[in-house]
C-alpha cells in the first residue's frame, strides 16, 4: 500500500509512504508485524522524519501488533548516450538540457517504480527540439530496465548522467 504524506513531515513530490504487511524489513515473514517505508524526496529520510513516522504509527497500531520504520534503500542510476544536435542549435546547451530532464525524470520515481530503459530516450526527445537523434544509450552500463522493491527508490545526479 502507498500512502502520500502531507506535513508536519514536509510535502515533497516523492514523500510516500508504503506499508508491508506481515513481513519484516529483511524480508522475514512475521504474523502481526509491518514494515513502514518513508521516502521524503531526499531518498534519505532524516531520523527527525522516520520518528514522526513511528509516532504517528504508534498512536494508532493495533493492539498486539509490532512495526518497523525504516528509510528506502537508494538504488543508483547511471546513464550515458550519445545526441546529434539539429541545425541551428548549440550542442552543449542541448545536452544540459538531455541532462536535467533525464535526472528529473528518475529522482521523481517513487518508491517500488521502475525505470524503463527506453524512456530514456524518449525523455532526451522531449527535452529539447534541438535533440536529432539519440544512440549508444546505457542504463548502468546495460540496456535493461532497472527495478526497484517497495524498499527501494531509483535515484542519480548530473554526475551519474554523461550526455555527449
Amino acid at each position: 500500500m502507498t500512502y502520500p504524506f502531507t506535513q508536519p513531515l514536509g510535502r515533497t513530490p516523492r514523500g510516500v509512504v508504503k506499508l508491508t504487511e506481515n513481513k519484516q524489513y529483511n524480508g522475514t515473514p512475521q504474523y502481526g508485524y509491518f514494515t513502514v517505508v518513508v521516502n521524503d524526496g531526499t531518498g534519505n529520510p532524516s531520523s527527525t522524519v522516520l520518528n514522526a513516522v513511528a509516532n504517528a504509527v504508534d498512536a494508532v497500531r493495533p493492539l498486539g501488533s509490532s512495526f518497523g520504520v525504516h528509510g528506502p534503500v537508494v538504488v543508483a542510476a547511471a546513464v550515458a548516450m550519445t545526441i546529434t544536435t539539429a541545425a541551428g542549435y548549440v550542442h552543449a546547451t542541448v545536452a544540459a538540457q538531455v541532462q536535467a530532464a533525464i535526472v528529473a525524470y528518475i529522482n521523481s520515481l517513487q518508491l517500488g517504480q521502475t525505470l524503463y530503459f527506453s524512456r530514456l530516450t524518449q525523455i532526451a526527445f522531449d527535452a529539447s527540439p534541438g535533440v536529432a537523434s539519440v544512440v549508444s544509450v546505457t542504463l548502468n552500463g546495460g540496456t535493461a530496465d532497472l527495478t526497484a522493491s517497495a524498499q527501494q527508490v531509483i535515484s542519480t545526479n548530473s554526475g551519474s548522467v554523461v550526455v555527449s
